[in-house]
């Protein structure tokens, strides 16, 4: 049986137990409709609702649409909550508390929630059918400020967060594997801690998250996909891990306000357009074993004025330095470094 209290639109408290929603069936629209009406109530009285079982399961897509005022639901299980896909879709609620021993998602449970504000989690989340945390599980929540709660698992599975602009508080997330576009277009999202024990970064993980001020990245990660930060135009300056050796495509790409980077020993190539528009990058520091530079990689950096080639460089792309009107080439003589910029009339000094 599932205990469900409910506050109406008239202050008033009701109480009752109903059988659906407990292993054979879940709990749906229709079910919970014809309830209410047993208790006198209609869909648009229901401004609060609270259920309480020992495994609780609420059907696929938008089961609280037709209640116009609801703002907050609570579900309570002493073993399992299972929310399936798109299930606050066209919903007014607000608020989501979620109490158990596990917590089950299916791709997109909370997907495409326009009124949602925040997601309070109490309890282990399991991993989803794919082995992570469940794809596009709140993406599109234009509303959506804070997620309570941990996440400890392998993965993260593509656009957990994807197109959140209002996400400030983000789950806790202790994985190896940061899947694409996690944080994509989270526009509000200043600060977030990536844990020791990351690995990977998906490509555009945090692409257009354009008040990101600043984040760390753990040494344990050693790979960045493409467009990992590009467009974070507030991002001011990044500490690198000491294990990547390169980095990738587009990885800073208009990054406006980036004036400090800190390329470990062990780079060796930065890939085209990695700081493309990058206009306010002053002094980047390349290591000694950096063997190559990609095609537009500074193209656009306004700001630069000098930097240092070492010895090692044998390759620079095509319009790697384009737009940039300060810049000064470093380098030993008889190098690479000399020949490049008189092939394309930079100023070099020698060192």
């Amino acid at each position: 049986m599932v205990t469900v209290n409910i506050l109406n639109t008239n202050g008033k408290d009701v109480r009752f137990s109903a059988s659906f929603g407990i292993w054979t069936q879940s709990i749906d629209r229709d079910a919970l409709t014809k309830e209410l009406q047993k208790n006198g109530l209609s869909e648009d009285e229901v401004i609060y609702l609270r259920m309480e079982a020992d495994e609780i399961n609420i059907a696929w897509g938008s089961q609280f649409a037709s209640f116009p005022n609801l703002k907050s639901v609570e579900f309570i299980a002493h073993n399992t909550i299972r929310l399936n896909c798109y299930n606050f879709k066209g919903s007014a609620i607000r608020t989501v508390k979620l109490s158990a021993k596990e917590l089950c998602f299916n791709d997109g449970a909370f997907c495409d929630s326009e009124a949602l504000e925040s997601v309070i989690c109490c309890g282990n989340i399991s991993d989803g059918q794919h082995g992570g945390l469940t794809e596009m599980l709140f993406g599109n929540c234009p509303h959506l400020r804070a997620v309570f709660g941990t996440y400890r698992g392998t993965k993260v599975m593509p656009c957990v967060f994807t197109n959140c602009p209002s996400l400030e508080k983000p789950l806790d997330l202790y994985v190896k594997n940061l899947g694409y576009r996690t944080f994509m277009d989270c526009t509000g999202l200043k600060h977030i801690h990536l844990h020791n024990g990351l690995i990977e970064l998906g490509y555009s993980a945090f692409k257009n998250c354009s008040s990101l001020e600043d984040i760390y990245i753990p040494d344990t990660v050693t790979f960045l996909g493409t467009e990992s930060f590009a467009g974070c135009k507030r991002l001011k300056s990044i500490h690198l891990p000491k294990s990547l050796s390169g980095i990738p495509s587009g990885t800073f790409a208009d990054c406006s306000e980036l004036v400090k980077v800190f390329l470990s020993d062990e780079i060796t190539e930065i890939g085209t357009e990695a700081f493309k528009g990058c206009s306010s990058l002053h002094r980047p520091w390349f290591p000694e074993k950096l063997e190559a530079i990609g095609a537009r990689a500074f193209q656009g950096c306004s700001s630069l004025e000098r930097v240092f080639l070492p010895d090692n460089i044998s390759e620079i792309g095509e319009d790697a330095f384009s737009d940039c009107g300060k810049l000064i080439i470093q380098g030993n003589s008889g190098t690479y470094a000399e020949r490049y910029a008189k092939e394309n009339h930079l100023v070099f000094v020698a060192k």
